[in-house]
């Protein structure tokens, strides 16, 4: 049995298809070198040729180059195709790579997902905002004052009003220092008009 497993014809892999393909492209190649060698001796010839006023002989040659041409514009052809079709390959193997990639993803996705559904993971969801929103009541909780906020701010309504009856004490005591202030100025104007007389 396995000798008939031996025998039969294997299906060709990509990397056999591209070494095949570029196997004839450096045929073409060859033929490409030569044609251009035998393009390049028409031209010569046929040179030569109008030199000894061969005319014929010069057309002849002209023709010979033409054909050539003609061929090396096919071969041309040729390679471009079958680059094109190593390009090809090489895009449906890396396509082929990358969605058995992709599948493998998916597969491991499914897996590691299997034991969830939508429902379970919004309720998770659901059961961690309430848990966030408990640690965030415990947390404004133990961080309030111990103190008792009505009492401070008492305290501080007393400090206002104290502060500010000392702000209106002050401006009947700066008045009983304005009238001396005064007639120290007018006693001063007085020394100088006596000294400037």
């Amino acid at each position: 049995m396995w000798l008939l497993d031996y025998f039969r014809k294997k299906e060709p892999t990509v990397n056999d298809n591209i070494s095949k393909i570029q196997s004839q492209i450096e045929i073409l190649d060859k033929r490409e070198r030569l044609l251009n060698k035998n393009i390049d001796t028409e031209v010569s010839k046929a040179k030569e040729a109008v030199k000894q006023n061969k005319k014929q002989m010069a057309m002849n040659h002209l023709k010979n180059k033409s054909n050539y041409e003609d061929q090396l514009k096919k071969i041309q052809s040729q390679r471009v195709n079958l680059e094109t079709m190593i390009m090809k390959l090489e895009e449906a193997t890396l396509n082929v790579e990358t969605l058995k990639v992709q599948q493998t993803v998916s597969s491991t996705l499914k897996n590691v997902y299997k034991d969830y559904s939508i429902d379970d993971i919004n309720q998770k969801m659901d059961d961690l905002k309430d848990t966030l929103d408990d640690a965030k009541e415990i947390s404004e909780a133990i961080s309030r004052p111990l103190d008792d906020p009505i009492e401070i701010e008492d305290e501080l309504t007393q400090l206002e009003n104290e502060i500010m009856d000392e702000v209106k004490v002050q401006p009947k005591k700066l008045e009983e220092f304005v009238p001396q202030k005064l007639e120290e100025e007018e006693e001063l104007k007085k020394l100088e008009q006596a000294l400037a007389n």
